[in-house]
């Protein structure tokens, strides 16, 4: 249970990142969008608060549990796939947008970022300083 109260916490120091992601991918009301490392569901649940069909896929159960909680708070409706982000369950070019808030310094994560993102669609990340008191948010090239 504390486990579970510290990371409902630290999401919300983390919203204004997954909204950052969001904004900055272009994630629009049918897109199909992936939120790979989705932790609590920061990106994820902006990206279907925006209208879109959201994917959000994290390797901890516990921080599954956290993010289907804050999903209902917030009245979003997205699935949630405990996997390996370095082995992402999806087809080539499944989806419009991928977004990852905690996956950017990880190659093969990215790797497989690219792999699953449509062509023409954008991947973006968060990349966080050596104190993660700053961030910056970035579309990669596919």
């Amino acid at each position: 249970m504390r486990r579970a109260k510290e990371l409902a916490r630290n999401a919300e120091l983390l919203t204004e990142v997954g909204r950052r992601l969001v904004e900055v991918a272009g994630v629009e009301p049918g897109m199909d969008v992936l939120d790979v490392a989705c932790g609590t569901g920061n990106a994820a649940i902006p990206a279907a608060q925006a209208g879109a069909r959201v994917t959000g896929l994290d390797l901890y159960a516990d921080m599954l549990a956290v993010a289907r909680e804050r999903a209902a708070d917030y009245m979003v409706e997205l699935e949630w796939l405990e996997a390996d982000p370095r082995h992402l369950p999806f087809a080539d070019a499944s989806f419009d947008r991928v977004l990852s808030a905690c996956a950017a310094d990880d190659e093969l994560v990215i790797r497989e970022m690219r792999r699953v993102c449509r062509p023409g669609g954008a991947i973006a990340v968060a990349t966080w300083g050596r104190d993660c008191s700053e961030v910056d948010v970035t579309v990669l090239p596919r």
